[in-house]
């Protein structure tokens, strides 16, 4: 069932004109670095004005971290990650929309 929810939410984004759909990025049951590693390297590749997120906590979760990276390409990937395992530096780059919401199914 979910899979046809974001074959629509596809669909009408493409028939509107959206341009390129972040659609590749898979997502894990919990955010961990290689889910952040994943989604960095994808989006460094390309350029997006944009973002959505459509899903829960991880999705939306992986979706920000893509749009912080894009915006700052040669972050390291523990620049933002907060002390002891990463530097815990702020935010000083400005963002590209990011747009998150969850499908409520029940």
């Amino acid at each position: 069932m979910t899979l046809g929810l974001y074959n629509q939410f596809r669909t009408r984004l493409i028939s509107n004109h959206f341009g390129k759909i972040l659609n590749s990025i898979r997502t894990f049951i919990t955010f961990n670095f290689y889910s952040l590693e994943e989604a960095t390297n994808f989006v460094r590749s390309l350029q997006f004005d944009a973002f959505i997120a459509v899903g829960g906590g991880s999705v939306m979760d992986t979706a920000k971290a893509a749009n912080l990276f894009s915006c700052d390409p040669q972050a390291p990937l523990l620049k933002y990650v907060n002390a002891p395992i990463g530097e815990g530096q702020p935010v000083t780059v400005p963002l590209k929309p990011l747009y998150a919401g969850k499908i409520r199914l029940f």
